[in-house]
C-alpha cells in the first residue's frame, strides 16, 4: 500500500501552522484538513538531530513503515499529516513504535 507524500514547502507550513500536534517519545505528529477533497497525504521530517544521513534515513524508513501499516488504514480522510523524528525512533522497538502510533490516531480521532 502506498501514500501520497507532501512536496511543497507551502504545504508543510500550512500543516505547522494549524497547531495541532501531538508529541510522544518517538516523533511528533502535526495534521490539519486539506482544503480540498482528496487522499490523505503525509510528510515526513528527520532533522541533523538525529544524526548523521544513516540515522536520519534510517528514521525515515522506520516512519514509512509505520504509516502504510499502522495509520494510514485509521487516520481520518481528507488531512494532512506531518511527523517529526525523535531520537525514540532509532532507539524503540517497532512493536513500541505500533503502540505510540495507535495512541497517537485515538488521540486524532477524538480531536475532530
Amino acid at each position: 500500500m502506498f501514500f501520497l507524500t507532501l512536496k511543497k514547502q507551502s504545504d508543510f507550513q500550512r500543516v505547522k501552522k494549524s497547531q495541532s500536534k501531538i508529541f510522544s517519545k518517538s516523533f511528533i505528529v502535526q495534521w490539519c484538513p486539506q482544503d480540498s477533497e482528496g487522499p490523505n497525504r503525509f510528510g515526513l521530517i528527520a532533522t541533523k538531530r538525529l544524526g548523521n544521513a544513516v540515522k536520519r534515513n534510517r528514521a525515515k524508513r522506520r516512519l514509512r513503515e509505520l504509516i502504510r501499516h499502522e495509520i494510514l488504514p485509521c487516520c481520518p480522510h481528507n488531512h494532512d499529516y506531518i511527523f517529526v523524528a525523535r531520537q525514540g525512533i532509532l532507539i524503540n522497538k517497532f512493536e513500541t513504535l505500533v503502540s505510540e502510533a495507535q495512541t497517537c490516531i485515538k488521540y486524532i480521532n477524538a480531536k475532530r
